[in-house]
């Protein structure tokens, strides 16, 4: 890819290792300050267009979701974390992975549109062939945005990413909610995202100064595609587990009830996104350069993984005690049926955002091989249970479901393997995981104490939702203070821009 033919070729190097702390931690910022300004945004828009559009159009976006989500595996197959991972990345090669990622797209395109007659056979939905045909055009965007978006996490340039995310996402925002109010109906989320993968483009292109040459494909990208090959069929496979209650919940249920679970799903997934997911490129990138100082990759994820514990378990676990007030803030009054799959699908948002770091550790160590046969055996579990929980309850079953594989067996498992292949201690993983679990324990206790003793006062359900958040809250902190100290004390040194002193540096 050629970014200007003056510049040398070391601007494909990844950061030099002392330079890696200071560079994660600027872009951590970054990328936590746009992710909170994005999910402002996207209440805001979620809960407009929600009241302009039904359940119904929720739910027939999700049936083509589940389509365009797999192809987008395709479109990808792996070719951006080859492109962080790798330790020396010559110009040509990341041109040759550019051209490479564009027909991919292209091909995801064509699927799309090719895939959608057995959509509506499927579902029994002829909307879907529309859909399918401009959804996927999104899907030949992204394929040209992957190698401008991996040079950006390569050199770990968080801040022109994560702000090329936020604007994309507020225009295509507008685009919807314009389109909504307009009474487009589903048209308006099929705009809106269209135009978020667009603007992201442009804003990538600009920002990474690529400037895409003439392909030359040769012997040297072999590395590359067979390490983004293993992630891109680890993804493919564990596109099953995640997407396999979306299929299932059309099929048997209808879109209205899927459209219901999608928007359960949304909130569920919120507490990882602030968490683990608004982290995840710059602690791979980060990882990946400290790949080769192991004592040193370990207490860099150590110490990741207990900030990212530390908030995301806590936000799941509020999530499932006030899944009502949330869900009438957010979608409205209409969408109360939602509340019931919130509170069981709460019970892996606990755990989500700490079982995703095991992704860190196995494309980091660069052991894309074992994170493909363990995704490969843990499926057909996760595939038994919701199809289960289909059978016998529908979505709700499904939820169940999900609560009974994904809260501990399943994340128990795959963090063993994570930590195996990268030589990372699972016992001091362990030490860190079990103190803040007994916090979201106390929390939870709190919370539903408060709502018991808010029930004989007749309240309104806004301070019924502020006295539950703060009597968590409360109960939270203050029981860290005793068994978590250490991350505490590690959280607001970040958060008060402190220097830890040298106990509690050796503490956490």
């Amino acid at each position: 890819m050629l970014l200007d033919a003056n510049l040398p070729e070391s601007i494909h190097a990844a950061p030099p290792p002392d330079s890696v702390g200071r560079l994660a931690r600027a872009g951590a910022k970054w990328s936590m300050a746009n992710l909170v300004v994005r999910q402002v945004l996207a209440f805001g828009t979620t809960a407009v267009i929600a009241r302009l559009v039904s359940p119904k159009d929720f739910g027939l976006i999700a049936e083509v979701t589940t389509l365009t989500a797999f192809l987008a595996l395709i479109s990808d197959m792996g070719l951006s974390w080859a492109t962080v991972q790798r330790p020396n990345l010559r110009e040509r090669e990341v041109n040759s992975l550019f051209w490479l990622g564009v027909l991919l797209g292209a091909a995801a395109w064509g699927l799309c549109v090719g895939f959608s007659p057995v959509l509506i056979w499927f579902y029994g939905r002829a909307e879907l062939l529309g859909i399918c045909a401009f959804q996927g055009a999104a899907l030949f965007l992204n394929g040209m945005t992957i190698q401008p978006v991996a040079l950006l996490k390569r050199r770990l340039r968080q801040k022109e990413y994560s702000t090329s995310q936020t604007v994309s996402m507020t225009l295509g925002g507008v685009v919807g909610i314009v389109m909504a109010l307009g009474g487009w109906g589903y048209w308006a989320l099929v705009g809106q995202a269209l135009a978020a993968a667009f603007l992201l483009l442009c804003f990538t292109f600009y920002f990474s100064g690529c400037r895409p040459g003439l392909p030359r494909f040769g012997g040297e990208i072999h590395g590359l595609l067979r390490f983004g090959g293993y992630i891109g069929l680890c993804n493919i496979v564990a596109f099953f587990q995640i997407y396999l209650d979306f299929i299932l919940i059309g099929r048997f249920c209808g879109a209205v009830e899927l459209g219901y679970y999608s928007r359960a799903y949304f909130l569920r997934t919120l507490p990882a996104l602030y968490a683990s997911m608004a982290l995840t490129d710059v602690m791979i990138a980060a990882l990946a350069a400290l790949a080769h100082d192991r004592p040193r990759f370990a207490a860099a994820y150590h110490k990741a993984l207990g900030l990212v514990a530390f908030v995301g378990c806590f936000a799941g676990t509020l999530l499932g005690v006030t899944a009502a007030e949330t869900v009438r803030i957010v979608f409205g009054a209409k969408w109360t049926a939602v509340v019931p799959l919130v509170v069981w699908l709460s019970f892996p948002a606990v755990a989500l955002p700490i079982y995703q770091t095991s992704g860190w550790l196995f494309i980091a160590s660069g052991k894309a091989r074992e994170q493909f046969w363990i995704t490969v055996a843990l499926t057909p579990v996760v595939a038994i249970c919701y199809v289960i929980g289909v059978l016998a309850g529908g979505s709700l079953g499904v939820a169940i479901a999900a609560a009974c594989a994904l809260t501990i067996p399943i994340p128990a498992v795959l963090l063993y393997c994570a930590h195996r292949a990268a030589g990372v201690d699972y016992g001091k993983t362990l030490k860190i995981i079990f103190p803040i679990f007994a916090c979201c324990l106390a929390a939870l206790a709190a919370a539903l104490a408060a709502e018991y003793a808010c029930r004989s006062l007749a309240w309104h359900w806004l301070a019924v939702f502020a006295i539950k958040l703060l009597a968590g809250s409360a109960a939270y902190f203050l029981t860290a203070s005793f068994i978590a100290k250490p991350i505490l004390h590690a959280l607001l040194a970040r958060f008060l821009h402190r220097k830890m002193t040298p106990l509690e540096e050796t503490a956490a």
